[in-house]
C-alpha cells in the first residue's frame, strides 16, 4: 500500500515556462499588438517596425497566456486521457501540479501528465 500523503509534481519553473513560451505562437491577425521598433541602421537611425511571432517570457501577461495555453492542450487532449486530464485540471494551480493520494496514483498521473506536455 503506498503512501496517501500529498505529492508536488512540479518541474523547474523558470525553464519550463520559458520553453513553453518559446511555443505559443501568436496569430497572425494579433501581431500587431506585439510590435516593436528596431534601428535597422545606426548610421542612417533608420528605424524598422517588426513584430514578435512567439509569445515572450517575462511579461506580466506570460502566465495567462501559458495558463490559456494549457486549459486548451488540456482540452484537446481530454478524449484520449479522459480520467487523468480531469485529475490534471482539478489539481493544477497556474503552472503546478499539486496532486495527493496513493503513489501508484500519483505516479500514474505523473507519468501521464508528462506524455500529455511532450
Amino acid at each position: 500500500m503506498g503512501s496517501t500523503g500529498a505529492r508536488t509534481i512540479s518541474p523547474d519553473a523558470d525553464n519550463w515556462q520559458h520553453e513553453a513560451s518559446l511555443q505559443v505562437r501568436i496569430r497572425e491577425h494579433d501581431r500587431d499588438a506585439m510590435r516593436f521598433h528596431w534601428i535597422a541602421d545606426r548610421e542612417t537611425r533608420r528605424m524598422e517596425t517588426l513584430r514578435f511571432t512567439r509569445a515572450l517570457f517575462g511579461l506580466s501577461s506570460s502566465p495567462f497566456l501559458l495558463g490559456g495555453v494549457i486549459r486548451q492542450h488540456l482540452e484537446n487532449c481530454h478524449a484520449t486521457y479522459p480520467e487523468i486530464v480531469s485529475e490534471i485540471q482539478k489539481s493544477l494551480y497556474v503552472d503546478d501540479l499539486i496532486n495527493g493520494g496513493p503513489t501508484v496514483t500519483v505516479t500514474e498521473v505523473k507519468e501521464t501528465a508528462i506524455e500529455i506536455f511532450a
